[in-house]
């Protein structure tokens, strides 16, 4: 294809890379030589490179010295060149939140007592924010409450753009730190209303991610090919979705081969309408241990989506020492697995789910 020289020439040597160029398209299975691991060509089109509305990036992988793409995925910036309204993080910044302005070390700050918060609602022009945080590698968001985006109504941005994920947080290639932080009141059109997550290996641990919500998939948080830890966090009301009867993952969904690592934590009161009221898990590797599920839903309709606790769909899930009770989804309201790979449920608790019509219902296999 046209201009390849260009871009090699642009990101030689430079792992994690990107690069604006106008005019040139990769089409599938196109490859050129390089040394580093991994690429990620950022392509706009519209007015570039001045006011980009759209582009289109493709993920590289290296074997044999040969490029080879691997993976594809829209997004709608490139923060140097359209404003989002995000707080953006930087490598090797630490932002901590929490502070009445008379501490004198970090450790006496109370970010319970002083909340600091971050508002999307009113940060793009008088507007709404298409992430209220982007994160960055080696950076670190501490004591802050994430708020107010709402992408809902934003009808002329393409659905699958990424100004449609991660109304709370969005975090592409990128691993911060994330801890003492509540996600409250975001909701996007596509993915993950608190967090999207893709493809890396954020560490979220003492977070809340309460009322959030989407018209596609995981109000609390979507994993895309993401390997996030997660350690004393719950998630709360999230729903997927309220409109359409289509959206999977109310508390959380994975899928493309995400692993997910979920410790002592809690899932209480999310929605789903296709299924997996806490978690929905697809085509993934999902650990889950000490945790709690309660109180959460999938529905309204019968069939193959249901699991208000955790829906396993393919990939494989390891889930032990946790209590799902008082759940209901049509069926498997505790758990449901659909052509799991494997499935290890290892001393864990059912108790009061319920099926449709108050039938009693703990975990389906199908």
């Amino acid at each position: 294809p046209e201009r390849i020289a260009e871009l090699y020439q642009a990101v030689e040597g430079v792992e994690n890379a990107q690069a604006v160029v106008e005019d040139t398209w990769l089409e599938s299975g196109d490859s050129i030589l390089a040394a580093p691991p991994l690429y990620t060509f950022t392509i706009g089109w519209g007015d570039c490179p001045s006011s980009c509305e759209y582009h289109k990036s493709w993920v590289f992988s290296v074997e044999n010295e040969t490029v080879t793409l691997t993976d594809e995925f829209f997004h709608g910036f490139t923060p140097e060149e359209v404003n989002t309204g995000s707080v953006q993080m930087r490598e090797d910044i630490h932002l901590y939140g929490g502070f009445a302005g008379n501490e004198t070390l970090r450790d006496q700050r109370d970010w319970l007592g002083h909340t600091t918060v971050i508002d999307g609602s009113k940060a793009l022009d008088g507007g709404t924010a298409a992430h209220a945080v982007v994160g960055a590698d080696n950076a670190t968001l501490d004591g802050f409450t994430v708020q107010g985006v709402d992408t809902v109504l934003q009808s002329h941005v393409a659905l699958e753009d990424t100004r449609h994920a991660g109304g709370g947080m969005l975090n592409i290639l990128t691993s911060p730190v994330v801890r003492n932080c509540r996600f409250e009141g975001n909701a996007v059109m596509g993915n993950g209303g608190g967090m999207y997550n893709y493809r890396c290996t954020p560490t979220v641990s003492d977070c809340t991610f309460k009322d959030n919500s989407v018209y596609g998939n995981g109000g609390g948080m979507c994993n895309n090919g993401a390997t996030p830890s997660l350690t004393r966090c719950s998630f709360e009301n999230n729903g997927a979705s309220t409109m359409t009867f289509g959206s999977r993952g109310g508390g959380m969904y994975n899928l493309e081969g995400a692993a997910p690592n979920i410790d002592n934590c809690l899932f209480s009161g999310n929605w789903a309408s296709a299924g997996g009221g806490g978690v929905f898990s697809e085509d993934s590797q999902l650990t889950v241990t000490a945790s709690v599920f309660e109180g959460n839903a999938a529905g309204p309709s019968p069939g193959p989506h249901s699991g208000a606790g955790i829906l396993l769909q393919y990939g494989t899930a390891a889930i032990t020492n946790c209590v799902f009770a008082n759940n209901s989804a049509a069926n498997g309201a505790g758990l449901r697995s659909t052509y799991a790979e494997s499935l290890t449920i290892t001393n864990c608790t059912f108790a009061y789910n319920k099926a449709a019509e108050g039938i009693p219902d703990t975990v389906y296999g199908g």
